[in-house]
């Protein structure tokens, strides 16, 4: 089973859609001060800026671009964040568009609070999150504009702060709600379901062939089991994290609920490239489906 090749790596901070939402708050803010220093009464220009697959997605169902944007409400006084911050108290809450048709009674109020949950064990409760569900067309197209992949994938994130170390974000720059933002995630719910299916097929494969390779040859078994064991420590990757306790699940709901936790932790700068960044993610990633109880 090769679940962890389907799981997407972290994109970088400055993916389209990334780059999309800190252009607004940017040229928002700029265009507030500047406004301020003249003491002009004119209104700021909206910047200019290309719309983004994940745009696109979410107006095709009534949303508005403007509110994909989030336009930064910048106060006339604007400070800067500190550590004694009134808004390190505030609950965070889960954007949610549900834009794919695969799973028409999908409990979205249980993925929300998953969500939640998931934030509050990083550490990041009072942080913002936002979540699209989508079909793998709209994937196709947010992979290919972020990653220059053209085909789909199961989960995309994007952060919306720059990390200290793996877990640790950068404070808000400004002390203002918008700013308390993990990023945003892109699931492809009908990728997520062929998995669990193909992987089910394995499963079973796996079942009926068991019995006959435990009762082969023991003839030559102490030389079969040092190569194969040379051979498999590649496989033996596929076992951890998310994508190991994922190979054995075949509810997609369910398995939405996990990638939730492998997503959240590229949010707060959590990667896989890496052998050490693996054995750090991985590892984060079994203590927080213990501690939620998605795996037994």
């Amino acid at each position: 089973m090769t679940q962890t090749r389907r799981i997407a790596s972290r994109d970088s901070h400055h993916s389209s859609f990334a780059m999309l939402h800190r252009w607004t708050t940017s040229a928002l803010l700029l265009a507030t001060i500047s406004t301020s220093i003249a003491f002009t009464p004119q209104r700021p220009k909206a910047a200019m800026i290309p719309m983004s697959s994940i745009l696109r997605c979410a107006m095709r169902r009534g949303h508005t671009a403007t509110h994909w944007l989030r336009p930064r409400q910048i106060p006339t006084s604007i400070a800067r964040s500190e550590s004694t911050s009134s808004l390190a108290s505030r609950v965070g809450k889960v954007d949610f568009y549900n834009e794919q048709t695969a799973l028409p009674h999908l409990d979205e109020v249980a993925l929300q609070n998953r969500a939640r949950q998931i934030a509050k064990c990083i550490g990041y409760p009072h942080y913002d999150v936002t979540l699209l569900l989508v079909d793998d067309k709209e994937m196709t197209e947010v992979n290919l504009e972020s990653r220059g992949i053209a085909g789909p994938t199961d989960i995309l994130s994007f952060p919306f702060h720059e990390c200290v170390e793996p877990g640790v974000l950068e404070p808000p720059e400004f002390d203002i709600p918008d700013y308390y933002s993990l990023g945003d995630m892109v699931i492809d719910v009908p990728y997520v379901i062929r998995c669990c299916n193909d992987d089910r097929e394995d499963f079973e494969r796996f079942q009926a062939g068991g019995s006959d390779s435990s009762d082969s040859g023991d003839n030559d078994g102490e030389n079969d089991n040092d190569s194969e064991d040379e051979e498999g420590e590649e496989e033996d990757d596929d076992d951890r994290g998310v994508s190991g306790a994922m190979a054995t699940v075949f509810d997609p709901e369910r398995r939405l609920h996990m990638l939730l936790v492998h997503g959240m932790l590229h949010l707060v700068g959590h990667d896989h490239e890496e052998d050490d960044e693996y054995e750090v993610m991985v590892t984060e990633e079994e203590t927080l489906l213990k501690e939620l109880d998605l795996v037994d």
